[in-house]
């Protein structure tokens, strides 16, 4: 987590901070740290989740 927002401290001196950063939701981005950080800086946190896929169900013709 500290790495992440190091590296965030670097990119705002260098190029200016992004408004919206999309990430994984991994632990070097769930850190209550970097969203205090992000929060400060006018950054927004977006977290991608995959979707979840329903169960496969299997067709069975019946014979009537």
């Amino acid at each position: 987590m500290l790495y992440v927002t190091r590296v965030l401290e670097q990119v705002k001196v260098e190029r200016g901070l992004p408004k919206v950063i999309r990430t994984d939701n991994g632990p070097e981005f769930a850190g209550r740290t970097l969203q205090t950080r992000a929060a400060k800086n006018g950054v927004e946190l977006r977290c991608w989740r995959r979707p979840k896929t329903e169960p496969l169900m299997r067709v069975v013709p019946t014979q009537n």
